[in-house]
């Protein structure tokens, strides 16, 4: 962009930030929330199908499973009925919680955004006017106009849809591969006298 494509760009963004930030003063949250969770389990694949159905009636979906683990996004509203759920059929083994204030980050794409459409509006009134020496120049402007628009819209939404949704990872942890490890006789006698744990312990 030109310098004074720059200078104007300056005047806009700010006079646009100071209008969101009155907006944002009485707005909600801007916090985004990760949960990462770890339960002991007997069928991974049974509560797989259980978790993405609680998901599902809460409003919200997975985008990843397997035998492994599940993540999910969970409407904020929805939240603790889905974190209780959890608690009250699984054992929970880990939890740990992280968060990421959008505030900042939000604004200033927001601010960006608007600034840079109204920037255009300004552009797209000139080519009714404009030269055809200067109609090359303007529409190169536009062009680039645009790109950053839909790259700035592309990211609050994204930011917007973070809010939105929690977003659970829930891993699990099988509670019987240890017992079937123990439990299973060994074709040496002298094992199985000894005790698998005791002999394996030897080796640590």
């Amino acid at each position: 962009m030109t310098s004074a494509t720059n200078k104007m760009m300056r005047v806009l963004v700010v006079s646009t930030m100071l209008g969101i930030i009155a907006t944002q003063a009485h707005s909600g949250n801007s916090v985004a929330v990760n949960t990462h969770i770890v339960i002991n389990v007997a069928n991974s694949d049974e509560v797989v199908n259980k978790l993405e159905q609680k998901a599902s009636d809460l409003k919200g979906y997975f985008t990843l499973k397997s035998n492994q683990q599940i993540t999910l996004k969970i409407p904020t509203s929805s939240e603790n009925d889905f974190h209780n759920y959890i608690k009250n059929n699984w054992k929970v083994i880990h939890q740990q919680y992280s968060t990421d204030d959008l505030a900042v980050k939000l604004l200033k794409t927001n601010s960006s955004l608007k600034a840079k459409q109204e920037l255009l509006k300004q552009y797209l009134d000139l080519l009714a006017s404009a030269s055809s020496k200067k109609i090359v120049l303007v529409e190169k402007e536009v062009t680039t106009l645009v790109q950053e628009i839909e790259t700035l819209k592309g990211q609050s939404r994204y930011m917007e849809h973070q809010l939105k949704f929690v977003h659970f990872s829930v891993a699990f942890q099988l509670n019987s591969e240890k017992i079937q490890i123990q439990n299973k006789p060994s074709s040496f006698q002298w094992i199985n006298d000894i005790g698998l744990p005791n002999v394996m312990a030897d080796f640590q």
